[in-house]
């Protein structure tokens, strides 16, 4: 299972990330692992085989904000942080 992370609040610099709950590691797109907007990570659903698949399952798991440009979103972070876990499961 893919699991969306909230990174807001945390000294990353990126506002989200995705988690394989069954590898418990996090996501590596096209050499990145978190994002700030969803602009930065759709263009790479086009290096998968089934692009449609992947694009919709993960924007799926996203909360509103992560589709605004703007990088301060009108949504409060959270105030725990689950330090990320190294790892992929996509790409490299």
């Amino acid at each position: 299972m893919i699991k969306f992370i909230d990174l807001r609040g945390s000294d990353t610099g990126k506002r989200f990330a995705f988690l394989d709950t069954v590898t418990n590691k996090f996501v590596r797109i096209a050499g990145s692992q978190a994002w700030n907007t969803w602009d930065e990570i759709s263009p790479y659903f086009k290096d998968f085989e089934n692009d449609d698949y992947f694009l919709e399952r993960f924007k799926a798991l996203c909360p509103e904000w992560v589709f605004q440009v703007s990088c301060t979103p009108s949504v409060s972070p959270p105030t725990a942080f689950n330090p990320p876990i190294v790892g992929s499961i996509m790409g490299s």
